[in-house]
């Protein structure tokens, strides 16, 4: 959101997110959240009590200014931090409290938000002109969401924008306009194989079920039932 000494124009895409404004945080302590990715180096893994190790690596550069929580069932750790010279410090960490080598990088996935906005002005515009107006405000790639009338792929005003940082601001500047942002679900991830929410068939570990019966005795090619549309079981 502009703020009042801005008169309308965009703040930086820096603001965005951050812990207060850059006036009262000179020095950017307190700036927006930057994800880091910790993980074993050269093939290595973690110890068995790496939750101790990596906290005392990570406080023996910066401190306790950090969050952390494992992923990829505990061969890596997520880290945020919220000051870019904290993140420099730990980049250069190239080994844990104990001697085992670590890689310590930028997470490729978490350092991008998503939002929603409708610009009815701009519908005539291609993604790509929209994009390159908008990096000026952090916005990295512009999606134009499509409907079918008359079997037929139309555009639509609303768009979905992937900006830098974990947060996207309240409004979105298009030239001399100010559109509010909505928050963007993205379509639920479904399993073409056991027919469940959360994953895909290519991480799948459960039986796989037909797709026109939901039954787990039979390939959806070899299914005798009446074509019909179930609801999808889960498991208990």
């Amino acid at each position: 959101m502009a703020s009042s000494s801005s008169y309308g124009l965009p703040r930086p895409p820096d603001d965005y997110g951050a812990g207060c404004p850059r006036w009262m945080d000179p020095e950017g302590k307190h700036g927006k959240v930057i994800v880091l990715s910790l993980k074993a180096a050269n093939d290595n893994v973690l110890p068995k009590n790496h939750p101790f190790i990596v906290g005392k690596s990570i406080q023996s550069l910066i401190g306790d200014a950090y969050t952390a929580v494992t992923e990829a069932r505990g061969t890596k750790y997520i880290v945020k931090v919220r000051n870019q010279a904290h993140a420099n410090k730990l980049f250069g960490m190239q080994s844990l409290f104990d001697g085992t080598p670590v890689e310590i990088t930028v997470h490729p996935t978490l350092n991008y938000s998503r939002c929603i906005v409708s610009c009815p002005e701009v519908l005539e515009m291609t993604q790509e002109e929209l994009q390159a107006e908008l990096a000026p405000q952090g916005v990295t790639s512009v999606r134009r969401l499509t409907k079918t009338i008359d079997k037929m792929r139309v555009n639509t005003p609303t768009l979905v924008l992937t900006l830098t940082g974990t947060t996207w601001p309240q409004f979105i500047y298009f030239g001399a306009l100010r559109v509010p942002t909505r928050i963007y679900f993205p379509a639920p991830m479904l399993c073409y194989g056991c027919l469940e929410y959360g994953h895909t068939r290519i991480r799948c570990q459960n039986p796989s079920r037909c797709q026109n019966c939901s039954s787990p005795d039979h390939k959806s090619e070899d299914c005798t039932e009446k074509s019909q549309l179930l609801p999808l079981q889960t498991r208990a």
